[in-house]
């Protein structure tokens, strides 16, 4: 990694051009840090002070810019117009000082130390106080980002096409539904058969995120801990190129299965897991009195999560004769988490018997096939 400034001239002069509309004429970026610039990161991230001149006091920003521009980063642009525009969820993100749609330049307000304020960091730390209390915080942020933004689609799409964003984003939680529709294919390779009724309730699932009602709201689309910085003021979500609007509980289901989907996924005790969905839940009810009935919130909480699970299964095919890494953890071990996880929650709700079923059938003739391999995924280090 070089911190060489010439090595990034042309994207300190077109971000020095972009903040003068909010910082005032004659910005000045220094380059501070480079937070990333390698070959697997999707963009380049910057630390740099702004100045007026050499004796004014300097203000920390992030520049972004994509290695390779795709226009991942006008949904961006777009998330973070929205969200400052409305009082109650403008502290939920960093603020937007200045951006370069043409070259796909952002500068954003400087949340502070990455490995200090990150989350999963704190997760990866030792001191379980700051981890547990960051994960609520972090919830309680996605809970508020979600009941706040509810209703409010036309305003949002409205900015998506100012910013000349497409209408979905490159992430994989466009894939969900379709993923939802084969699992039942992946069920014959590996010696199970689809229980009676099965594809009832995958249809039912895949009605209740296409339609999704009083739960249709903005969702950040790639909510996970290394998106999540924690300071003094709670937890604020960065990196929204997967955003838009959405069933909300796509996001909600961090800690039931979403978290596994993450490049920083371990795993979370149970009973965390549990008391961050109560942590959610209590306060969107505040923003959404609907989430308040029991037997809505859990089918549509389960259909959610049957999504997450098949998008585990969508890897499948390409680990059955040999795993592979995905982050910190093997893309088997996801798998087999994810299956026992949805059979203890059809268990506590009541909810999808039959994927329940298939589910376990899964993680059984896979464990069986794949031998004496540690499945189990490693706690969180704070847990340890």
């Amino acid at each position: 990694m070089t911190h060489d400034p010439e090595a990034y001239s042309e994207t300190l002069r077109l971000a020095e051009s972009a903040v003068c509309t909010k910082l005032g004429p004659g910005i000045v970026l220094s380059l501070r840090d480079v937070i990333a610039d390698y070959e697997a990161a999707p963009n380049i991230l910057l630390r740099c002070d702004a100045q007026h001149s050499d004796v004014s006091p300097a203000t920390s920003v992030v520049v972004k810019h994509p290695r390779e521009p795709k226009g991942f980063l006008r949904h961006e642009c777009a998330a973070y117009r929205f969200l400052s525009g409305l009082e109650a969820t403008r502290d939920l993100v960093p603020g937007l000082l200045g951006v370069d749609l043409e070259h796909e330049v952002l500068v954003l307000e400087d949340l502070g130390p990455t490995k200090q304020n990150v989350l999963g960091w704190k997760l990866l730390g030792d001191d379980r106080a700051a981890a547990e209390s960051g994960l609520v915080a972090f919830h309680r942020s996605l809970a508020a980002l979600h009941g706040h933004t509810c209703g409010r689609a036309i305003q949002y799409e409205a900015l998506r096409a100012s910013c000349g964003a497409e209408r979905h984003s490159h992430h994989k939680i466009h894939h969900l539904i379709a993923a939802l529709e084969k699992l039942p294919d992946w069920l014959g390779p590996i010696g199970s058969r689809a229980p009676t009724g099965l594809e009832g309730e995958l249809a039912r699932a895949t009605a209740i995120i296409s339609e999704p009602g009083p739960f249709l709201g903005f969702t950040h689309g790639d909510s996970t801990v290394g998106n999540v910085f924690i300071t003094e003021s709670g937890a604020h979500l960065v990196d929204l190129e997967a955003c838009g609007f959405r069933h909300i509980l796509l996001d909600g289901t961090f800690p039931l299965i979403r978290y596994l989907h993450s490049a920083w996924a371990f795993q979370l005790p149970s009973a965390l897991r549990l008391r961050l969905m109560d942590v959610y839940r209590e306060e969107l009810v505040r923003h959404l009195p609907r989430a308040s009935d029991d037997a809505t919130f859990f089918e549509n909480m389960m259909a959610c999560a049957a999504a997450w699970l098949a998008g585990l299964c969508m890897f499948l095919p390409s680990v059955i004769d040999a795993d592979r890494q995905w982050g910190r953890v093997t893309v088997r071990q996801r798998i087999i988490a994810g299956l026992d996880h949805f059979v203890s929650l059809s268990a506590e709700t009541g909810a999808l018997p039959r994927l329940a079923r298939a589910s376990e059938e899964i993680s059984s003739a896979l464990r069986a096939k794949w031998g004496d391999e540690k499945f189990d995924l490693p706690i969180y280090p704070a847990w340890r």
